[in-house]
């Protein structure tokens, strides 16, 4: 057993060759070598490097000869087993545990059923579920979702743990389109007395050693999880969260509080926070909460509760149409993406750059596999209680040879064990400098983004002044919902028209039978929004003569049977406004097409807030 650069190597050897355990450590410095079914003739020596390999022929130097002078010998193999440390790009962990039992061994089982279900679906010569009781490797060809053309996959899995504690890990791998490279997916099911845990990681092997890009297609989230997560019989946590295969939607102001609530608790997941405009960003909040299972959590908003969303949470502030990934700890830099970022890409595209935020940050907080360790433990344990019961039996009998027998045995496996930690110990090294590199690179690109940052608002603001709001792109409240409109004006004119939570309501429970109408006179009304406020409310003339001759609305300052009613006040930010202020859009006609918009003047703040949308508030 051997460890260089993270790389394994296990050398198998025929039962008929004797191989002392004193040959040390194997150093494998050139490319990985092939099954080869041949015998093997080697020599005992204290050192062994490996310099160059010719399969099935090794160049061997013995570095510790009896003159210390390096000792050449050609070594032909029997077979190798490897096992290569892959480069992680992805790692998720979940707790499971069973609807209706609460046997733990019951839910292991379901996860290695689910496991042996997502292996062998399009598939053939797959191994058998009763095969996965033991360790064992196989190779099958498999169809992907995509492709009917089937390509090879190698699978080698491995059980472990004693008593209360187990373990059932696999290695997936699948070719890539590099050579000598493959895509892993490394599966554990493991046991902790009543603690059960799946992880699944995903990564890619470099088997020539050679440093360079390695090509793949888009990153997804394995099917295991999603049938995992399905499976209605199963509980599905991630840090004491719920996973399902849905978004969150906010729709009342009580559930607002409660995310608010979540995203303050740093001992969560990501939130990826969507604030829809139409299909695609429902379609996109849909896609992502689908592929992100176990990476972040995804919410939506009703666009009329976003305004009072960035009030509360000021660093997470959402766009208009777009999306915000809030990570656990608030004072990083909360990455943000546009309505049009988002519709500038298909679904697919844009859930991938999610994965590609989240999958690195994965690997860095859920690096070990602890459940794996854990099984091992009490398996090395297990093993150490039975060496002292046979080493307490043959003492006992004065058996020298069986003792001797023993503790061979036992040197080998901790020569084993001893290579394993070095493997850890040495990925360990590499990924330290890796990411020293990366701190480099990372202050880089902030001196970069900064610089940029600087640039974009310094352009921004000298042509905002000369770029018109483009309203006719407005979304439509012919659908009875109007809450898209109302956001979409209030981000178009920066604050200058605002609206409230009763004004989605009231136009939701109206009849107004002309919406087309009301959207033109809610535009306009943002569009005299806009210049009341560039005039800081000094018009010079009456507001609602200023208005009709400029914006062609009909609007009254006063409402007497308004005020008869007792309705002419409403809440808004802790403040109590005048709703008297309002559009007409239909006079001296039925009860039923007698439109209204009531708002108020915020002389303050230089701003409409509108307060009711449909039909006239009273009289009807």
């Amino acid at each position: 057993m051997g460890v260089f650069g993270g790389v394994r190597a296990s050398l198998c050897v025929d039962q008929s060759v004797k191989f002392f355990p004193s040959a040390g450590w194997l150093r494998l410095l050139s490319r990985w070598p092939n099954t080869s079914q041949s015998s093997m003739v080697v020599q005992e020596c204290s050192t062994i490097y490996f310099f160059f390999v010719d399969l099935p022929f090794v160049a061997v130097c013995n570095g510790a000869g009896e003159s210390n002078d390096p000792c050449w010998y050609w070594m032909k193999f029997d077979r190798w087993h490897t096992e290569i440390e892959m480069q992680m790009l992805y790692a998720v962990d979940f707790d499971i545990s069973c609807v209706e039992n609460i046997d733990p061994v019951l839910a292991y089982s379901k996860l290695i059923e689910h496991f042996h279900a997502w292996l062998t679906w399009g598939a053939s010569d797959c191994p058998l579920l009763a095969d996965l009781n033991g360790s064992g490797e196989a190779e099958y060809f498999k169809s992907g979702l995509e492709s009917k053309q089937a390509s090879l996959r190698k699978v080698a899995w491995k059980v472990t743990g004693a008593d209360d504690r187990h373990a059932f890990r696999v290695d997936v791998r699948q070719p890539l389109l590099a050579e000598k490279t493959w895509f892993q997916t490394r599966v554990t099911v493991s046991r902790n007395f009543d603690e059960v845990q799946l992880r699944v990681v995903m990564g890619r092997d470099i088997t020539t050693g050679w440093l360079s890009p390695v090509p793949f297609d888009a990153l997804r989230r394995p099917r295991l999880i999603f049938n995992v997560v399905k499976d209605s019989t199963l509980v599905v946590r991630v840090l004491g969260q719920s996973v399902d295969n849905d978004h969150i939607s906010i729709k009342e102001p009580s559930q607002l509080e409660q995310l608010v609530n979540a995203i303050n608790n740093s001992n969560r997941l990501p939130i990826l926070v969507v604030s829809p405009s139409g299909d695609h960003a429902h379609g996109l909040a849909q896609r992502a909460a689908r592929e992100l299972q176990g990476l972040a959590r995804v919410v939506t908003l009703r666009p009329y509760l976003s305004q009072k969303f960035n009030q509360l949470v000021p660093s997470g502030s959402v766009p208009f149409g777009g999306a915000r990934l809030l990570w656990p700890d608030l004072s990083l830099r909360q990455p943000q993406f546009s309505a049009d970022d988002l519709r500038r890409h298909e679904v697919s595209h844009t859930v991938q750059q999610f994965m590609r935020l989240l999958a690195p940050m994965s690997v860095i907080a859920r690096g070990r596999d602890k459940g794996w360790e854990i099984a091992l433990a009490s398996d090395r344990a297990w093993r150490a209680q039975v060496v002292r019961q046979r080493l307490d039996e043959a003492r006992a009998q004065g058996d020298g040879l069986a003792e001797m027998k023993v503790l061979t045995e036992t040197l080998e496996q901790k020569q084993a064990e001893l290579a394993e930690w070095e493997t850890f110990n040495g990925q360990l090294l590499v990924e330290n400098e890796q990411l020293k590199g990366k701190l480099q690179l990372t202050e880089d690109y902030r001196s970069q983004f900064e610089y940029w940052k600087s640039e974009y608002f310094r352009v921004a603001s000298e042509s905002k002044s000369s770029t018109e709001n483009d309203w006719n792109s407005a979304p439509s409240c012919s659908s009875g919902d109007i809450d898209e409109l109302l956001e979409y004006l209030r981000e178009a004119s920066e604050g200058a028209l605002n609206y409230t939570e009763n004004s989605v309501k009231s136009w939701e429970n109206s009849r107004y039978p002309y919406p087309d109408s009301m959207r033109e006179a809610l535009i306009s009304l943002a569009q005299a929004s806009v210049e009341y406020r560039a005039k800081a409310g000094q018009l010079g003339k009456r507001l609602e003569d200023w208005i009709e001759e400029g914006y062609s609305l009909r609007v009254a300052m006063s409402d007497k049977g308004l005020t008869r009613q007792g309705l002419e006040k409403f809440p808004f930010e802790d403040e109590t406004y005048s709703r008297i202020p309002h559009v007409k859009l239909d006079d001296h006609t039925t009860p039923d097409r007698v439109g209204r918009i009531y708002f108020a003047l915020d002389s303050r703040r230089t701003r409409f807030i509108v307060d009711h949308i449909g039909l006239k508030l009273y009289g009807l």
